[in-house]
């Protein structure tokens, strides 16, 4: 079972072969990734400016929103406020015809 030198070197041609050629077929495959890889770099490339457009239109609208809701918020503030300003006034009104109809009521007794 011993083999000679010439079936080593022979074997190894064989191995050293099929690897020259799985090497050849990844070669392939690789500059078709390549190739594949540059179409869609262009492809985004196309897209780039109008992605930035997108991005810029959506930032503003965010901004405007942002800026809406601090008014309504604002607005909501202001009418709270006026409110509170209208209450003390009316509860007087209610306070004092109630004591003038109470008072009223017992001097008529």
């Amino acid at each position: 079972m011993a083999q000679t030198l010439t079936e080593r070197v022979t074997g190894l041609e064989r191995v050293v072969e099929a690897h020259g050629v799985r090497l050849g077929a990844l070669d392939k495959e690789l500059d078709a990734s390549n190739k594949r890889h540059a179409e869609v770099a262009k492809a985004l490339a196309l897209l780039k400016p109008n992605f930035d457009l997108t991005v810029a239109l959506l930032k503003r609208e965010v901004e405007e929103l942002s800026k809406w809701r601090d008014e309504v918020k604002k607005s909501e503030e202001e009418w709270g406020r006026k409110l509170w300003m209208i209450l003390p006034p009316v509860l007087a009104v209610l306070v004092s015809n109630a004591l003038t109809f109470a008072i009223a009521f017992y001097v008529k007794k």
